[in-house]
């Protein structure tokens, strides 16, 4: 049996997670979802308990996914589960670069295991940084998209986003003139 692990904090899930999720149990015969603590984030808004459910309840319609918690060492939930693949979902040339570092160091620690980088899908690339980066830059450059339509677009998006967006408008406004 290909049993894949898909590691992550899910500081909280996004549907870029689900897809990644999605496609990888189209390739393999089951994907553990391994819910971990990343102690360089922010405290999360959710439990480690709370976000394990959202989880479930997001992936309930997938038979061969499960869900579980894990605070130890990522080498030692894949021995424990007796997988020998990695799924890591990559937005950018940055997260390719640190995973692909990652993916050396998990190789040496647990020798056979390998990690596949599933890329973003177009649907979800939008919310990467790069995509902030050439809003904001149009926002500051370009008449035909306004920061008030930057504020409308960011306004659905995480309190964070809308606040950078405020930000980079105000320093558009002060760059410019205005």
């Amino acid at each position: 049996m290909n049993i894949a692990i898909y590691p992550g904090s899910f500081y909280p899930i996004t549907l870029g997670h689900l897809d990644i999720i999605r496609r990888a149990a189209r390739c393999f015969d089951k994907v553990c979802v391994c819910v971990m603590v990343n102690c360089q984030k922010q405290q999360p808004m959710f439990t480690p308990e709370r976000r394990l459910e959202l989880i479930r309840q997001s992936v309930a319609d997938i038979p061969n996914v499960e869900v579980e918690n894990w605070s130890g060492l990522l080498a030692d939930f894949v021995r424990s589960k007796d997988a020998h693949i990695l799924v890591k979902g990559v937005r950018n040339c940055a997260d390719w670069e640190l995973e692909a570092q990652m993916a050396r160091i998990n190789g040496g620690i647990c020798p056979g295991l390998e990690t596949v980088l599933l890329p973003a899908s177009a649907a979800f690339w939008p919310e990467s940084r790069l995509f902030w980066a050439v809003r904001v830059w149009q926002c500051c450059c370009n008449a035909a998209f306004s920061c008030s339509a930057l504020r409308a677009w960011a306004s659905a998006r995480p309190r964070r986003c809308s606040y950078s967006v405020q930000r980079a408008c105000s320093a558009a406004r002060t760059s410019s003139g205005s």
